[in-house]
């Protein structure tokens, strides 16, 4: 299971786009889950070593939601 860190007030806003449904940041970074017009799932990890999108299904996007940000599951 990832670690779970409190974001700073500059972090929630960062990467706040349209398409984002929520961002957790974690000890290995920061994760940004969103959700595209055509209903594909994206996963943005953010770390030192610099940035990777990957398109997840609903049952893994729902999986995160669960595991890093539980208050954010009607969102999903």
């Amino acid at each position: 299971m990832t670690k779970r860190v409190k974001l700073s007030k500059w972090d929630e806003t960062a990467f706040q786009n349209d398409w984002e449904l929520w961002c957790a940041r974690t000890n290995e970074g920061m994760v940004v889950l969103g959700k595209l017009s055509d209903g594909t799932f994206t996963l943005h990890r953010f770390n030192d070593e610099g940035r990777r999108l990957t398109h997840i299904s609903q049952d893994e996007a729902l999986w995160l939601t669960l595991d890093l940000t539980p208050e954010k599951l009607g969102c999903i």
